[in-house]
């Protein structure tokens, strides 16, 4: 499911990964790049290293092919850990260290002939470049992210989440909710009843969490915001999952500590990722995307509900079409639902009213 999405990272998901990372040999300036052409110092074999950022900056097997390609002939390839976070956030350093390891692992795959090492990055740190739609360009979005609340002086539970407090969170049911590419619609009313949700293709919600804090104002006239939906699936690794839970609630704490009112994303992939859940509070309004969701077609699947049973919320805000079963659920489980539709469907409504009149 997750190949539908263009999320960013997923040529790395669910490959193999080393059960511990090795320690690193020392930087070594005799041990040349991979592209770098042969030297006197591969008289005793060929030496070659790339670049980690680099490697994890892949994300098709063509960019991974060419990166193998570079070391040809090579004897003993190193990974050098030219860069890694400086956070300790233990959910952000779990997806790295994740990642790490399935690069060396994959290195040893299909390079079978080839020894394979990591090196510390040394003089090749300051001179780290990280592109832009990479797993490192993600993780170093949730650091920023991540440093400024702890300078707002934001708390965070032991898996690295923020612990917003529920004072922050709308109480009041949005009479609209839309999504920001949508946000000047002349279809919404009024902004002051209107929520902004990010229901809406990854790659169009990217760009916002690298422009969120020169975007804040864009939010302030809107009576909430729902935390983001950067996807989340059932079949993505859980450190994975988890990683980019954190991006979309560090996103949501930011907004809070603006005074910004948000709203609580019920967004997780499977079971195994509903712990990344428990930093939200209790009773709060809660928001979910049904536009990519199969709608439920047995009254004995429990799968949402279980989750929503989990933040206990005042409301269930659903944006996108109607799910019959679902909302019978909430109603004997009396969770009040008012469901959105989503704005595609209602600029067509209102093109076929205005033809029609």
């Amino acid at each position: 499911m997750k190949s539908t999405y263009r999320l960013v990272g997923t040529f790395w998901d669910g490959k193999e990964a080393l059960d511990k990372m090795p320690a690193p040999e020392p930087f070594d300036e005799t041990i040349a790049a991979a592209d770098t052409p042969d030297s006197l110092f591969d008289q005793t074999g060929k030496r070659r290293y790339l670049r980690l950022s680099n490697l994890l900056a892949c994300d098709d097997d063509k960019g991974f092919g060419d990166l193998l390609e570079s070391l040809s002939g090579t004897r003993v390839a190193y990974v050098a850990l030219d860069w890694q976070p400086a956070s300790s956030n233990p959910t952000l350093i779990g997806f790295f260290d994740l990642r790490a390891r399935q690069v060396l692992a994959e290195l040893n795959s299909r390079l079978p002939s080839c020894q394979i090492a990591p090196m510390s990055g040394g003089p090749l740190c300051p001179s780290v470049v990280i592109r832009r739609m990479t797993i490192p360009w993600l993780i170093q979005m949730a650091e920023g992210l991540e440093a400024y609340l702890i300078d707002q002086g934001m708390k965070f539970d032991e898996q690295g989440f923020p612990l917003v407090p529920p004072s922050c969170y709308a109480k009041a049911i949005p009479e609209e909710m839309l999504p920001y590419t949508h946000r000047r619609s002349r279809l919404c009313a009024s902004n002051s009843n209107a929520a902004i949700c990010f229901f809406m293709d990854d790659h169009s919600i990217y760009p916002r969490f690298e422009h969120l804090f020169e975007e804040v104002g864009n939010y302030r006239s809107f009576a909430s915001v729902v935390v983001p939906d950067l996807s989340v699936t059932a079949d993505m690794d859980v450190p994975w999952q988890g990683f980019i839970m954190l991006l979309n609630q560090l996103f949501g704490a930011v907004l809070a500590v603006n005074g910004i009112k948000i709203i609580a994303n019920t967004r997780c992939g499977s079971t195994a990722s509903l712990r990344y859940l428990e930093a939200i509070p209790k009773g709060i309004l809660c928001a979910s995307g049904s536009l990519g969701c199969k709608v439920l077609v047995s009254k004995i699947d429990y799968g949402f509900l279980s989750k929503l049973l989990s933040l206990r919320p005042s409301a269930s805000l659903i944006y996108g079409k109607e799910d019959p079963i679902a909302f019978e659920q909430f109603a004997t489980m009396g969770i009040p639902v008012k469901r959105y539709p989503d704005i595609h469907s209602r600029s067509l409504n209102a093109s076929q009213n205005k033809n029609a009149a």
